[in-house]
């Protein structure tokens, strides 16, 4: 009798010019400790490089023995290049990390033995913690607790999309990643949390592990850095609540809120640099994704009026 086959885990890595990172990132994963019961294969979406991006590619290509696959993708957006890799990949793990992630020696055994040790499991995310300790302390997660995703808060303080592995049964029940969310989008942010949140809602199983750790070489260390990213997140977030708040679901409703309520208690807070920003950019991106929708409601209208016509017209000349 043959031997099961080996559980296959794809891991994608999307980037956009920013070869130096991209090759450190995949220096690591090629170093990864790989279990006797699993394998692996990479995907890189190259998400418009104009840098020597496909030039590191090729030539690491040949160390990862048949592994390494790159992909181009000129339309720009995160959550693009995901599904993009989602759609070539065979893995029945699919895994993501950033091209500025360093994924821990004993990451891919941490993730092989999850999931295999756990058939309910849709998704787990880990530790992210600074490379660089003169960073700032931004995109990182430290808890060190097991930790279930079993509230709406969770989708933007526990799990993270840079250091993502998800089951394929769960993408092919829920979806991946919307579209117009996420980095390179006009909102920013949010298609990792965006996803988080569709499968709790579903019933889906997700959980935080601190032992799949990795460490973020971001290299953000100014305050206009901050500001920057700042904005993205939480214009990103309120692009996330008019999404799911235009659907009537209520718990982010609530949740919209008293994240506002919050706010006014900081207005005044003269040593927090978004205190007045914070919620001009959460409504900001409410605003903005419910106009766009409206927006794509009425020219959806406009062409089926259109073509009502025409059809009409042709039927009355028959």
């Amino acid at each position: 009798m043959a031997p099961p086959a080996a559980q296959v885990v794809s891991i994608i890595v999307c980037t956009r010019n920013r070869a130096d990172k991209l090759q450190n990132a995949l220096e690591a994963i090629r170093d990864l400790e790989v279990p006797a019961d699993a394998d692996y294969e990479v995907i890189v979406v190259d998400n418009g490089s104009t840098d020597p991006t496909p030039e590191v590619c090729a030539q690491i290509a040949p160390t990862f023995r048949g592994r390494l696959r790159r992909i181009f993708l000129e339309t720009p957006g995160l959550s693009r290049a995901g599904n993009t890799g989602f759609a070539a990949c065979r893995g029945s793990i699919v895994a993501f990390l950033d091209d500025d992630v360093l994924p821990h020696k004993d990451w891919l055994v941490v993730v092989s033995r999850e999931f295999g040790q756990d058939t309910q499991l849709g998704a787990i995310s880990g530790r992210v913690e600074l490379s660089n300790p003169a960073d700032l302390p931004m995109a990182t997660r430290r808890h060190t607790e097991r930790i279930n995703f079993n509230c709406v808060g969770h989708a933007f303080s526990l799990l993270i999309g840079c250091n993502l592995a998800i089951r394929r049964e769960l993408v092919e029940r829920v979806g991946l990643f919307d579209p117009d969310l996420g980095t390179g989008t006009r909102f920013g942010s949010a298609g990792d949390s965006d996803f988080f949140y569709r499968a709790w809602k579903a019933g889906e199983k997700l959980v935080y592990v601190p032992a799949m750790f990795v460490r973020h070489d971001h290299g953000r260390r100014s305050l206009e850095a901050k500001l920057k990213v700042s904005r993205d997140y939480v214009v990103g977030r309120g692009a996330f609540y008019a999404k799911h708040i235009l659907r009537g679901d209520r718990d982010i409703v609530k949740a919209m809120y008293w994240e506002l309520h919050e706010d006014r208690r900081s207005l005044f807070d003269r040593g927090d640099p978004l205190r007045w920003r914070h919620p001009r950019w959460l409504l900001e991106g409410f605003l903005r994704y419910t106009l766009m929708r409206a927006s794509r409601r009425l020219r959806s209208e406009g062409r089926a009026t259109t073509t009502g016509r025409g059809t009409t017209t042709a039927h009355g000349s028959a």
